[in-house]
């Protein structure tokens, strides 16, 4: 018997680099890797990168480049007063995400802007949207969420919810990732850990190994001792990813001990 199938693909709203870093494009048959300036040229033109002169802010000699916060606000507005179809829901978000990553400043339009798009984060995140535009929004908000004078905003905007849907089971690697910046694994990160290894959590290990350690309270040494214990009693054959997980959280616990 053969089997017919149809394959709807569409292009990523951002360029993706593989594991080594290179970034590689297909040109007729084969195969090409960009560098440099013809890498720089492609992303633009191909994923409309390129902001136009207005757009960029000098300061200091540094470029800054402005977020279009009309736009965002738009289509924030389009989006609450369903006016945006299914057919058009990824393309409006994605432009949304592209602009959006350039908020930087905490003014009163900036912030109001930042609000609404966590308000509108929280809402996807309670609806049943398709799970890869729901990481697509949490991965963009955990970068903003890196910005110390962002963060604060985000926290007032989001902790709790983000607090309930992990409590109920829901593990998003970037709303762990941004809950761990935000403080909630401050003072329970052996109590999470030990759960996930009783569960065989990758995601929430992987997550944590990822994670910025030196902003927990909780004593480095400690929670070296507990990881090493799991260590020596799980078998190495069954258990090895596992097992690199917590050796490498523990490497990254050994480097945030004071001298």
């Amino acid at each position: 018997n053969i089997e017919i199938i149809k394959v709807v693909v569409t292009r990523h709203f951002e360029p993706v680099f593989i594991k080594n870093k290179d970034f590689i494009v297909r040109n007729g048959p084969a195969s090409q890797k960009l560098e440099g300036k013809d890498l720089f040229d492609y992303i633009v033109t191909h994923f409309n990168f390129g902001p136009s002169d207005e757009d960029y802010e000098w300061g200091g000699g540094i470029m800054e480049i402005k977020p279009k916060l009309k736009l965002i606000n738009e289509y924030l507005s389009m989006f609450e007063r369903n006016e945006i179809s299914s057919r058009n829901f990824n393309s409006r978000i994605n432009s949304i995400i592209i602009e959006i990553r350039y908020l930087t400043d905490t003014d009163k339009d900036s912030t109001s802007t930042l609000i609404r798009f966590i308000k509108f984060i929280n809402h996807l995140l309670n609806s049943d949207v398709d799970i890869k535009l729901r990481k697509k929004v949490l991965s963009t908000l955990f970068n903003l969420t890196k910005n110390p004078n962002l963060a604060p905003i985000i926290k007032e905007n989001c902790y709790e919810n983000f607090s309930n849907i992990y409590e109920n089971g829901t593990d998003f690697v970037d709303l762990v990732r941004i809950l761990f910046l935000l403080g909630y694994f401050e003072s329970i990160l052996s109590d999470e850990l030990a759960k996930a290894i009783k569960t065989q959590d990758m995601v929430f290990l992987k997550t944590i190994e990822l994670s910025d350690l030196s902003k927990i309270i909780e004593d480095p040494i400690e929670l070296i001792k507990i990881l090493h214990s799991y260590t020596e009693t799980l078998d190495y054959k069954t258990n090895r990813e596992m097992i690199n997980y917590l050796e490498s959280i523990i490497s990254k616990l050994e480097q945030v001990i004071p001298k």
